[in-house]
């Protein structure tokens, strides 16, 4: 589709991308970036969430994490979310934690 043709265009090539503003904040300008660091010259690591999101992840007895390899963008080897249980509800206590391996 046009729409895919569109994303291939803009996906990065290497691991060596800035991550647009609209990416890096919250719609109420939160910082939503809470790690991006290169790991060896070929991986990156970056974690997306908010100060309150870690401050819920972390008051939280329950904490559920899960990963896939195969549902994430082409340009990361692995998506992986942490959860937290908080008042009897699942909330995504957002680390969307992202590892990229250029090849």
């Amino acid at each position: 589709s046009a729409f895919n043709k569109a994303r291939r265009a803009v996906t990065p090539t290497t691991q060596l991308f800035d991550i647009p503003d609209p990416f890096s904040s919250t719609l109420r300008n939160d910082n939503f970036i809470v790690l991006d660091k290169m790991i060896t010259r070929r991986q990156r690591i970056i974690l997306f969430g908010t100060v309150e999101q870690l401050k819920m992840l972390f008051s939280s007895d329950v904490v559920l994490m899960d990963g896939t390899f195969s549902s994430c963008p082409v340009m990361f080897d692995q998506v992986y979310t942490l959860h937290s249980i908080k008042f009897e509800q699942c909330n995504l206590s957002i680390f969307f934690s992202f590892t990229y391996t250029y090849i």
